[in-house]
Formats: structure tokens, sequence, C-alpha cells
């Protein structure tokens, strides 16, 4: 739950039980805790009141999903080149906001250097959509763009 001026739910499900999709799902439901008052000054009162974000590891998915998957997006190459993909559906609530992890995910996670990594970019650009979900696509992103990157900027130590 997310106590913006409406409660709002939103599900964080990993696909397969990998460390990736485990740790990804769990460091975004904390940031997301963490900087909920935030996230909820720039959201307002959303009409949205449900969300689900899905995370799966591009490595672990069938061969015939894969398939699919570069065929219409060009998958393999973004996650590889990315680290983290996120998709943008424009039914507001209905499909899921789906995370796509490259094999580099948990190599780039740091923590304490001082820069940013895959976990940055997985907390950037999750915000990125679910504020556009949450505003029903009405979102001029290069607006939010500067308190997305100052609310990722405070979890880098």
């Amino acid at each position: 739950m997310l106590e913006f001026e409406t409660l709002v739910t939103l599900s964080i499900v990993p696909l397969d039980d990998s460390a990736a999709e485990a740790a990804a799902a769990q460091a975004l439901a904390l940031f997301l805790k963490a900087f909920e008052k935030e996230f909820g000054e720039i959201v307002g009162r959303p009409d949205v009141v449900e969300l689900s974000i899905q995370i799966a590891s591009y490595d672990e998915m069938p061969p015939d999903i894969q398939k699919m998957a570069n065929e219409m997006f060009d998958l393999e190459n973004r996650v590889a080149e990315d680290d983290v993909v996120v998709s943008r559906t424009k039914d507001f609530g209905r499909t899921p906001t789906m995370i796509f992890l490259g094999s580099n995910f948990l190599p780039r996670a740091v923590a304490g250097e001082g820069v940013s990594g895959s976990m940055q970019r997985l907390f950037g650009l999750t915000l990125v959509e679910l504020i556009y979900q949450f505003l029903r696509g009405q979102v001029d992103e290069d607006e939010i763009r500067p308190k997305i990157v100052s609310l990722v900027r405070e979890t880098i130590s």
C-alpha cells in the first residue's frame, strides 16, 4: 500500500526465483515506500488505485518468449545495453508494468561507491512509468524528470 491522497495498492511480483528478480523486487518496494511522501506529492490523488509490476530476468525467460520479445522489442539487445527495460502500458491499471532485467543487473548494482548503477536505473525508469500510469498519461516527462533524478540521487551513497 502506498499512502498518497488516496490509498494505492501496488503489487510487485518476480516471475521467477532468480536472485536478480528477488533483489529488484525487494529494493524497488523499499525505495517506493521510503520515498512515498515525495512520490505522492508528484501524483497527488491518482484515479488509478491498483497497479501491478512484474519482474522478469531475460535469461530465465523460456526460449519461445525470448524469441517473441526479440521480434517485437529487440529485448535481448536492450537488456544487454541497459540492464533494465521497463514497459509502458496504456490501459492504466489493467495490464501489469513489466520490468525486464539483463544478465548484468546484479553485477552492476553498486552501493557505497558514490556512483549510480542498475538499481538506480530500475528506480528511475519504474518511477517514470508508475507516474505515467497514475496520471493516465497526462504527464510531461521533461517536467517530472528533475524530481525523479533528485529522488534517485538520494539512493547513491
